[in-house]
């Protein structure tokens, strides 16, 4: 692997963050139970709102398989010592990074709320997508011209 396994640890060291955040939403949120959150901004605002379900699905649920996603990839890539897989977690970041950014756009715009919890899943799926973009900046410094084979 030419962009080395470096990248694959970050991307599961902060999948892992994201998958444990996502994992606790999801919980309390199918268990009923209070997030501890500070009495000057209650997450259960956010949490309790129309947006934080999708059908009978917890929203934090997606974020569960969203970070399992990057965790597994994040193995693959490693183990395997395959660029592609890397190439697809760039791919996949922007998923994380879209659907965080709209959330956060709900949290302040519609909602007049936030749930801290929420947004560390933002940052950390901020941070994957901008490790995803720094990924494909290197690769095309690195082959400008796109000529050096891909290892598939």
């Amino acid at each position: 692997m030419r962009l080395g396994r470096g990248w694959a640890i970050a991307f599961c060291f902060f999948g892992l963050i994201g998958l444990a955040d996502a994992t606790f939403l999801t919980a309390q949120k199918i268990t009923g139970g209070i997030l501890p959150c500070s009495s000057a901004q209650p997450c259960e605002v956010v949490t309790n709102s129309s947006y934080a379900m999708v059908g009978p699905i917890p929203l934090a649920a997606f974020g569960v398989a969203y970070y399992l996603v990057i965790v597994i990839f994040g193995l693959v890539a490693f183990d395997s010592k395959q660029e592609t897989w890397l190439r697809r977690l760039s791919v996949i970041s922007w998923v994380g990074f879209l659907a965080s950014a709209y959330f956060v756009y709900l949290q302040a715009f519609v909602i007049h709320a936030f749930c801290v919890y929420c947004l560390v899943s933002a940052g950390v799926s901020t941070l994957i997508w901008i490790m995803g973009l720094a990924l494909q900046f290197q690769r095309r410094r690195a082959d400008p011209y796109g000529q050096l084979p891909h290892i598939q």
